[in-house]
């Protein structure tokens, strides 16, 4: 094991509580994690990578031309698998920090007053 892998594993060991969300078990989520979440997989879902997400190694370019790269939904998702977003989303909920949550999303999203998310508006 190289110095970096070792360092890794010392700090993930200190860390006392562990979720990970993936669709299938890896050497990390077998090997620290105390919880793992099913997540969905990209036929599951129909999404748009935009601003804050890359899909395949194509960097997404702000030049003309430009142009979104998105999914689509073909099956369901099978058994009680959501998409790790949602997860999360529930998670905060739960945890009670609704209106913080959504202030950072109006805050890095830069949305106009009026359109911003209210306090305790669901993000669905």
């Amino acid at each position: 094991m190289n110095a970096p892998t070792k360092a890794k594993v010392e700090l993930f060991k200190k860390v006392p509580f562990i979720v990970d969300i993936d669709i299938f078990p890896t050497e990390f989520n077998e090997g620290f994690a105390h919880i793992l979440l099913p997540d969905i997989c990209s036929l599951e879902y129909s999404d748009w990578a935009g601003i804050f997400a890359q899909s395949y190694s194509q960097p997404h370019v702000f030049e003309e031309p430009w142009c979104f790269h998105i999914t689509q939904k073909i099956v369901e998702p099978q058994y009680t698998r959501r998409h790790h977003t949602q997860v999360v989303l529930d998670i905060f909920d739960r945890m009670g920090i609704r209106a913080k949550v959504n202030a950072i999303f109006n805050n890095m999203i830069h949305l106009d007053e009026d359109k911003q998310f209210k306090p305790t508006e669901k993000i669905e």
